[in-house]
């Protein structure tokens, strides 16, 4: 049904975004997504749909589904495809020679929509606008672009198979990324887009140095001299500098986490011993945490001691080194500051606090007011909302396992 509710549409049209790339996550290991772009007249849409997803269905691509903008008789037409063998290739023709018959022939309608051409059409531009047309174009181009450099190929080609050469074969590298499909949603919400690489890059690298290993043509220099460069800048550019916090998976409409990948590789890097002392320092936290505490500490008192040779130098060093005091909703006391009644048991509370362990070890950075932490103004942002919180009395020493699941 129609609506005009702003609510149900934006509704609508997540879910309409999503089909696309949730039709890319169901997809058989190796094979990657096509999306095509067809147009028919609108009093033969419905019977050209039926015929098109037929059509699909005839040559083994029962995934397929039709979706686009139905007013103007624009449809997307979604299969999964390999490109890992011949066979695969030769039915893939077989499919878009039909195609072009079942849109040009019988239903009079065009090969792209909105999309642009492109190299998967441009073999059967001449078929849909006629030689006439065709040579119209052609002539057209070499006036404007008479040494070619403008998209060569792209639009006008006069290879016949070119839709079907240069394939991009698409190998399984790890669970965690195997359902990408390389559509870019995540880019937008990665930390790291401006720095290094964004997720999507991270995925297509891991699947290209993966190619470049298995591929019985990739013994070339050239090949050689690629893999080698990959495997040495895929350290930095995609595990050392990936935040691993999942916003990523956020935006994803298949909810991809590569902070996952990268956790798992960082695992690998470590040796044997490291995850033995890492398990020790996970079950002796309560140490641990004070003494990153006292770290941070000397530290700060180091840098204010050799920046400054007065006694105002030593006096912040001094300072860095009292602790802040940590925050503590009591269920047994009454809120501070709330005209509340005294929290007499937990379920009192509006909220469970449990503050991070980076947060509780650096209290305030340098910079900040040394009068509040971040814990600090959390309580205070709450108690001025009225909503009372609980802060476990146990918090210190106790750690989320977010340091240790690399």
């Amino acid at each position: 049904r129609f609506t005009h509710d702003a609510a149900e549409q934006a509704l609508l049209w997540k879910i309409r975004q999503g089909l696309y790339p949730s039709v890319g996550a169901a997809r058989k290991r190796g094979t990657t997504v096509i999306i095509e772009d067809v147009v028919f007249p609108i009093p033969s849409l419905a019977d050209a749909t039926v015929e098109l997803i037929r059509t699909a269905g005839r040559h083994g691509y029962e995934e397929a589904i039709v979706f686009g903008h139905a007013k103007d008789g624009n449809l997307h037409l979604t299969i999964t495809q390999s490109y890992n063998s011949q066979a695969e290739v030769d039915r893939y023709a077989r499919f878009m020679d039909d195609m072009v018959r079942l849109v040009v022939r019988q239903y009079d309608g065009a090969l792209k929509g909105e999309h642009g051409t492109g190299r998967n059409i441009a073999p059967f531009v001449e078929t849909e606008w006629g030689p006439e047309a065709h040579a119209i174009m052609k002539r057209l181009k070499d006036l404007v672009d008479p040494h070619g450099l403008l998209n060569p190929g792209v639009i006008l080609n006069a290879d016949p198979k070119a839709h079907l050469a240069d394939l991009k074969s698409l190998p399984g590298v790890e669970d965690e990324v195997d359902k990408c499909i390389e559509c870019g949603y995540c880019e937008s919400k990665c930390p790291s887009q401006d720095l290094t690489l964004t997720p999507r890059q991270r995925i297509v690298v891991r699947r290209e140095m993966v190619r470049l290993r298995g591929d019985s043509d990739g013994d070339s220099p050239a090949d050689r001299e690629l893999r080698r460069s990959l495997e040495a800048d895929f350290p930095y550019m995609a595990l050392d500098t990936c935040a691993v916090d999942g916003l990523c998976a956020t935006a994803c409409p298949v909810s991809i986490n590569t902070g996952d990948l990268t956790k798992r590789f960082r695992r690998l890097q470590h040796p044997e011993w490291a995850q033995d002392i890492a398990r020790v320092l996970a079950k002796q936290f309560a140490f641990l945490e004070p003494a990153m505490r006292l770290g941070l500490w000397l530290g700060h008192a180091t840098q204010s001691l050799l920046g400054s040779t007065t006694m105002t130098g030593v006096t912040r060093a001094i300072r860095a080194m009292i602790r802040q005091p940590f925050p503590q909703w009591s269920r047994e006391m009454p809120h501070p500051a709330s005209a509340r009644p005294p929290m007499t048991h937990k379920t009192e509370a509006a909220a469970v606090y449990f503050p991070a362990c980076i947060s509780r070890v650096m209290g305030h950075l340098p910079g900040e007011p040394a009068e509040i932490s971040l814990m600090q103004a959390f309580v205070t942002v709450a108690e001025r909302t009225r909503r009372p919180g609980w802060i476990p009395e146990d918090t210190e020493g106790t750690c989320c396992g977010v340091p240790f699941s690399s």
